[in-house]
């Protein structure tokens, strides 16, 4: 199923997706880290995570919600792991 008229949406997902990437840059900057101490902490695979901040590819909103708690000193718990 085709979406009519889809520009609106597509600009504003582009646009939350450079916001973001300028806010993941901004805040790794800050703290010294690099893409790879962001990749470990965050559970990003390194690859996927390089990826996304070249503009390059899609952020999904659990890897989003992943960085962003790297970012703000939270540990994730991964479910399939237990507690």
């Amino acid at each position: 199923m085709q979406v009519e008229n889809g520009a609106p949406y597509i600009r504003a997902m582009q646009h939350y997706n450079e916001q973001f990437r300028a806010k993941v840059a901004a805040k790794m900057l800050k703290r010294g880290w690099t893409e790879a101490e962001l990749a470990r902490r965050s559970g990003v695979p390194y690859s996927t995570l390089n990826t996304m901040l070249k503009s390059e590819g899609e952020i999904h909103y659990s890897r989003a919600m992943a960085i962003n708690d790297a970012l703000a000193g939270r540990k994730r718990i991964n479910p399939e792991e237990g507690d």
